[in-house]
């Protein structure tokens, strides 16, 4: 596994030629764009920051080169002019031979400056009455909690789809968003037992999450604690992945398991995450998971 870069001249110097090069062009451009904005590395890859909040991400994968953040609106706007790259909800990809040209980069740079301006996606304040688990964040001031849910249907029974959330084996097939492999799992189950998982970027580094389980109801519930971690399993915080956004130390999962016959409702809740870009992030993260998880239980598995 490559080490995480510490800055986006070692990212970039450990890419391909074809992407370095991509990569390097698309930057200067946003440079250009918003003069005004930080680099860091952030999710292991290359981020501009505008206004304190995440302005664009970029980063190379094998096959190819990709924009990401929180550009839902900013991609809708742009529809057209996107049309010959393959994108999603966050994420817009290109080929390192057929970069996407600097006038559009800056348009949509541009665009998403407004939004931060506009006030879209700032973390709001909220009352600590609303939460009782908010003790220890990464951030300097306290971020409202946003609640990500989650239901989808997979063609398969529930025993299986259980099986598949809860068999480490099986949980490695599907684990982590599209392009990501899953190298290492180990799964405690049951009440007060912990579980490590692992998953790696296409870029060669490892993000581990461990927590453990408060409530286990066979084929119907699980309720855990869900916390970045080491590969040893000690918690450490999102910023020991380059993770800035504002975020509890320890939030909650809860997965339930609804029998539907020869198919599965699987609904999964979050709490914990902040508002805005990391809460984008993470929905499109798990859905591109739950896509390989559909996949994986077509073979059984």
């Amino acid at each position: 596994m490559s080490p995480a870069a510490k800055d986006i001249d070692s990212y970039l110097a450990a890419l391909p030629v074809e992407h370095r090069a991509a990569l390097q062009k698309v930057r200067e451009t946003i440079k250009a764009a918003a003069p005004d904005a930080a680099e860091s590395i952030s999710y292991g890859i290359p981020t501009f920051k505008y206004k304190g909040q995440p302005l664009i991400y970029f980063g190379g994968a094998k096959n190819h080169c990709a924009l990401y953040g929180s550009l839902g609106s900013v991609i809708a706007a742009h529809k057209k002019e996107l049309q010959p790259y393959v994108t999603s909800k966050g994420t817009i990809r290109f080929s390192p031979e057929k970069p996407i040209p600097a006038g559009l980069v800056k348009r949509l740079v541009k665009a998403q400056m407004k939004d931060i301006e506009a006030g879209a996606g700032a973390y709001r304040k909220f009352s600590r009455k609303d939460t009782n688990s908010a003790q220890e964040t990464d951030a300097p001031t306290t971020p409202e909690l946003a609640a990500l849910l989650i239901e989808r249907v997979f063609d398969a029974p529930r025993e299986l789809v259980w099986r598949a959330w809860t068999d480490p084996e099986h949980v490695k097939h599907w684990w982590g968003p599209k392009g990501f492999t899953s190298p290492a799992c180990e799964v405690d189950l049951r009440v007060g037992g912990t579980y490590l998982w692992a998953m790696r970027s296409p870029e060669g580094w490892d993000i581990w999450s461990t927590g453990v389980y408060r409530e286990i109801v066979p084929l119907t519930r699980i309720a855990c604690t869900k916390s970045f971690a080491d590969e040893n399993g000690n918690i450490v915080p999102a910023s020991h992945y380059g993770i800035a956004a504002a975020l509890l130390v320890e939030m909650l999962a809860t997965v339930t398991f609804e029998d539907l016959g020869t198919k599965t409702k699987l609904t999964l809740r979050r709490e914990g995450m902040s508002d805005g870009e990391m809460s984008e992030m993470d929905e499109e993260g798990w859905n591109e998971s739950f896509d390989k998880l559909a996949g994986s239980l077509k073979h059984g598995r």
